[in-house]
């Protein structure tokens, strides 16, 4: 009956002692995870905090920031839970704060994902957001009206009592940014090696194409107007626009290669060397930055057809070898429009000659058999060009051609008393344009390089 008796007793202290430690709370073992909730369910529509009245919210702030006195309105200002659809997740925390971050539209807001880091220690949320590590002149501005949003946002889920933007103890920013940089890498890693499979892109204004990897896309846009910057990105679909991979860089009305690097962000950075991009002479520089310069880029200059270009690699990512790649695919040709253009040829002066303007110019060319064209002399310090076989000036105007080619190499001369009137001034910035109305578009050829004026 004892050893009965004993095995009761024993059973009822496991069980006691089993009923106790199902009573206690439980913990991960540093205390951290991505989600203050253990529900596993999906959901898809989650609760936000926003203002009240957003437009009124919007002007006080601007107001706020433009005066930098005052009491910050997002203190004060009445907020409200608003619930939004999402897709759908199990991470209900970090899909609030996605939310709640793309309510006020930014330069961000075309990216997938607003939130890049989201961490929660001892119910203390770690957060940043992509305007925390890719800025845009200007950033300050969204991240003093979405930081509220988000915080707010956070401080209304279960277990969360604070909100701290930036990295959480243990991690550091350099590392979120990394892993945020390297991810269009990650993702782009498997198309470069599949050239075959590249997208070509092609410019007919200036004339030339480039390959680029499959899943990439482009997007162009301009700053200024005449001699002014032509950039087009090159990069994933959803980044392209504020993440590009690569860049191309145009600058009207360059000649001098040493100029262009000089007013290059990298032209004091690195070492440059020579190499040939289509037969073109261009200027290497491969640069290191970043943590521990472990980030590198390419960067690629040269001058062609009185412009300068600019090809590089971006700090969104380890693209080296991929515009390396695309640089060995870069093509300029004068036949885009036209099949007789490869034919329309300026022989001379095509580049560092130096020409006494007081005894004329002679123009060498080839150009198509019976074609009519126009020689023009280009001053680019000023972007104006003047017609040397009819001697009117013109500035974005139409070509008038008045010079018949023979279909093989020909000189055009030009007497120092007939281009007296245009009073060329002593200069290196000279190139010549040489020109014929193709079926489509005209037909032109340029000075490789510039040259010198005297008198």
């Amino acid at each position: 009956m004892l050893w009965i008796i004993a095995v009761v007793v024993i059973a009822a202290i496991v069980y006691a002692v089993v009923s106790l430690a199902n009573s206690l709370p439980t913990a991960t073992n540093d205390q951290t995870s991505n989600s203050t909730s253990t529900q596993v369910s999906t959901v898809s529509q989650v609760t936000i905090m926003v203002p009240k009245d957003m437009t009124a919210y919007e002007t006080a702030m601007n107001q706020f920031l433009q005066e930098n006195a005052g009491t910050d309105p997002s203190k004060t200002f009445p907020f409200v839970a608003k619930s939004v659809n999402v897709a759908s997740t199990t991470d209900v925390v970090r899909a609030a704060a996605e939310a709640a971050a793309e309510v006020i539209p930014t330069q961000a807001s075309s990216l997938p994902q607003q939130v890049v880091y989201l961490k929660v220690v001892n119910a203390t949320a770690y957060v940043v957001l992509v305007m925390d590590i890719d800025g845009w002149a200007g950033v300050s501005v969204a991240i003093a009206k979405v930081h509220p949003l988000v915080e707010k946002t956070l401080l209304a889920q279960p277990g969360i009592t604070a909100v701290k933007f930036g990295p959480a103890p243990g991690d550091t920013i350099d590392s979120i940014q990394k892993a945020y940089m390297n991810r269009n890498a990650n993702l782009s890693s498997a198309a470069v090696s599949l050239m075959s499979d590249w997208k070509t892109y092609t410019n007919s204004e200036y004339k030339f194409t480039i390959s680029y990897p499959q899943i990439w896309s482009t997007y162009e846009y301009e700053v200024g107007t005449i001699g002014g910057l032509h950039y087009i990105h090159f990069g994933l679909p959803e980044d392209i626009q504020h993440s590009p991979l690569a860049t191309l860089e145009i600058s009207e009305h360059e000649s001098n290669i040493d100029d262009l690097i000089k007013h290059s962000y990298f032209g004091d950075k690195g070492t440059w060397s020579d190499v040939l991009v289509d037969g073109i002479e261009t200027k290497e520089n491969i640069v290191s930055y970043g943590l521990n310069n472990s980030q590198k880029s390419l960067v690629l200059d040269f001058i062609k057809n009185g412009n300068g270009y600019e090809l590089m690699s971006t700090v969104y990512g380890d693209n080296v070898s991929t515009v390396s790649d695309m640089i060995s695919t870069l093509k300029f040709t004068d036949s885009m429009n036209s099949t007789v253009s490869s034919s329309t040829v300026v022989v001379s002066p095509n580049g560092g000659e130096v020409i006494d303007i007081s005894k004329g110019i002679t123009v060498s060319f080839i150009g198509i058999k019976d074609a009519s064209y126009s020689i023009n002399i280009s001053d680019d310090s000023i972007g104006k060009s003047y017609n040397l076989d009819s001697l009117n000036t013109y500035n974005s105007q139409p070509y008038s051609p008045h010079v018949t080619a023979t279909g093989a190499k020909q000189d055009y001369s030009v007497s120092a008393q007939k281009i007296s009137g245009y009073n060329l001034k002593p200069g290196s910035t000279y190139r010549i344009e040489l020109c014929t109305p193709g079926p489509s578009a005209l037909v032109c050829d340029y000075s490789d390089n510039s040259f010198t004026i005297t008198n």
